[in-house]
């Protein structure tokens, strides 16, 4: 029947369309499977050793277990497990150590299919060159350093867990898992690759408890090779600022004993000389001023105690090694140049004569100056000092500890350079004429001539006072009408000096009162101060007294020796009181005025020799 037939087509049409579809369900997935491939196809396989690891990057993560059949013509497969990690879509198998050397294809087998994988193993041979541990850095570990060192050579493993490291001298650390060595802090001695330079750095960590002081040997072997060269690590328990802090400490012992022995010799200068224990080391005695030559002893024996003690410190503190340093060859050089140049000089001080004095206290201007006149010679004397102590000693301090196995040899050419600055310098003394000295000064009378006019009799000793020298009193120049030389000793002088000077000042009466400083200058402009009057009569304090025998003054001062004599003048008169002196002591008098004086007045002791004194008093 036409109907019986129309339901006949439709359902034999129905039936085809599921027949469809259930084949449709069954190809899609297989072939979904089909392109999602495991593998891709980069980066190839590395070379490696029979031991060491090889990762493969994955396109997608395997979901039953998979492993890796290792063969070099499809026969006589190897089997070997594959470790994934999930996290960063690697796996990761070990090369057997029963492979031989050769090529080698690798197939991945998981999820039920078998990948090859891209390009091919290729295992080195077991005489392949062992690993060479060019450099290490840092070769010294300090107490602030990190915990991490770099091996620096060729050969090392690509992966860095295949480097194998021992510690020589010591026992083994522990070396810590893949977690243990994740970072960034490292509880675990960790070997650690360096980005792009696979087969050529590796990073140890986690070193800070793992090696004991001292000196440690190190090798590296990759995979199952031949262990590789030693080189060593040394671990410090001291800090490089704490060695150059026992070096300076060992020098401040031997200058506080120096110190010592020069405050000694300080006790027997002149009360009064403000010289310092410092300042006697470098004093020159003849002139009262420093001593360039010694300046230059000082600074280069200081220098090369400290720089030795340090090297000491640093071969046995740092690189274990207990013997005397060595000196350098030409050092021994050095100093006798130096040594030498002081020698000469005082020698030749003795022969012709010192230089100038110059001001009255030492100064470090007396290094470049000669009686108070710069000195192209002497300049140039200290700036060299100055610039090789310095030069050497931050040398010293720049190498590395670990390194310095002996100071640096200084130049021959800085020696030649040393020796003719010393040249020049002690051909200046030669060339230069003797400088003036003042020993001694002595006011012998100050004659008052009128109302605030005085003239002043002074005694000048020393050794090469200027026959024809001009004067200056507290830095204002003396004319010739105000001072007049009036005695030579010698007269003639020898080579135009003198040993005593005696002279003349007029219009002196604002210098018999208080300290003054003459200066002497030769005609070359070397010259020499001196304070005058020495140990002067002088007023602290005035306590006055009165009663119905009159005024009494409690004087107290200084130098209240042989007669002095007493005047009063009160601010409202001209006309001086003179009083009653009553010697109590050196440093006390009494002054008795007459009955009904008072007011505001100036009291004036005057001396002997007609040097003055004043103090204001009131007397009620």
């Amino acid at each position: 029947m036409v109907v019986s037939g129309s339901h006949s087509v439709a359902k034999c049409a129905r039936l085809r369309k599921r027949r469809f579809a259930i084949l449709a369900l069954a190809i899609i997935p297989s072939a979904l499977s089909v392109c999602a491939q495991i593998l891709p196809p980069l980066p190839q396989m590395n070379d490696v050793r029979r031991g060491e690891h090889v990762v493969l990057h994955l396109k997608t993560v395997p979901t039953g277990d998979a492993k890796v059949t290792i063969s070099r013509d499809a026969t006589n497969n190897v089997s070997l497990p594959l470790v994934i990690d999930q996290a960063n879509l690697t796996g990761t198998f070990t090369v057997d150590s029963s492979l031989s050397a050769g090529r080698y294809i690798v197939k991945l087998l998981a999820d039920g299919r078998e990948e090859q994988v891209p390009g091919e193993l290729r295992i080195l041979p077991t005489d392949v060159a062992p690993v060479h541990i060019d450099e290490i850095f840092p070769a010294v570990r300090y107490p602030d350093s990190t915990d991490t060192i770099e091996l620096v050579g060729s050969n090392f493993a690509e992966l860095s867990r295949d480097n194998h490291i021992e510690f020589v001298g010591q026992s083994a650390p522990q070396f810590g898992t893949d977690n243990d060595c994740i970072g960034p802090t490292y509880t675990k001695v960790c070997v650690l690759e360096v980005t792009g330079m696979n087969g050529h750095r590796i990073r140890i960590a986690g070193l800070s408890n793992a090696l004991k002081n001292g000196p440690i040997g190190l090798h590296v072997s990759a995979g199952n090779g031949p262990w590789s060269n030693v080189v060593t690590v040394t671990t410090v328990p001291r800090s490089i600022n704490t060695i150059r802090l026992f070096a300076i400490s060992i020098l401040a012992v031997i200058a506080l004993v120096t110190y010592l022995l020069s405050k000694r010799a300080a006790r027997t200068q002149p009360t009064g000389s403000g010289l310092t224990p410092i300042s006697v080391l470098l004093l020159d005695p003849e002139t009262g001023t420093y001593s360039l030559s010694k300046f230059q002893v000082l600074v280069w024996t200081g220098i090369f105690v400290f720089a030795y003690v340090y090297l000491a410190l640093c071969r046995t503190l740092v690189q274990w090694t207990f013997d005397w340093p060595p000196v350098p060859g030409n050092f021994p050089e050095l100093l006798g140049i130096t040594a030498g140049s002081g020698v000469v000089a005082t020698a030749i001080s003795s022969l012709k004569g010192t230089k100038g004095a110059g001001g009255i206290r030492p100064s470090a201007a007396d290094f470049i100056t000669t009686g108070g006149v710069v000195a192209a010679e002497r300049l140039q004397f200290f700036v060299w000092t100055i610039v090789g102590a310095l030069t050497f000693l931050y040398i010293v301090l720049r190498i590395n500890p670990a390194t310095i196995h002996e100071l640096p040899t200084i130049p021959d050419t800085f020696l030649y350079l040393m020796g003719f600055s010393s040249a020049a310098y002690l051909g200046g003394k030669l060339a230069r004429k003797p400088g003036p000295v003042i020993k001694n000064i002595a006011v012998q009378q100050v004659t008052q001539l009128d109302d605030g006019v005085a003239q002043m009799a002074v005694v000048i000793e020393g050794e090469n006072l200027g026959q024809n020298a001009t004067f200056r009193i507290d830095g204002e120049q003396i004319r010739a009408t105000q001072l007049s030389v009036t005695k030579r000793i010698p007269d003639p002088p020898e080579d135009g000096f003198c040993t005593r000077l005696e002279v003349l000042i007029n219009q002196a009466a604002k210098y018999a009162e208080d300290v003054h400083t003459l200066t002497i200058v030769n005609a070359d402009g070397q010259s020499s101060d001196v304070t005058f009057p020495v140990s002067p009569i002088s007023i602290t304090e005035v306590n006055a007294k009165t009663d119905a025998s009159g005024v009494s003054l409690g004087v107290k001062g200084s130098n209240f020796v042989g007669q002095v004599a007493a005047q009063w003048v009160p601010e409202s008169s001209d006309k001086p009181v003179r009083g009653e002196v009553s010697r109590v002591s050196d440093v006390a008098i009494t002054v008795k005025l007459p009955v009904g004086t008072k007011g505001a007045g100036k009291l004036t002791l005057i001396s002997l020799a007609g040097l003055r004194s004043s103090h204001p008093v009131k007397i009620e």
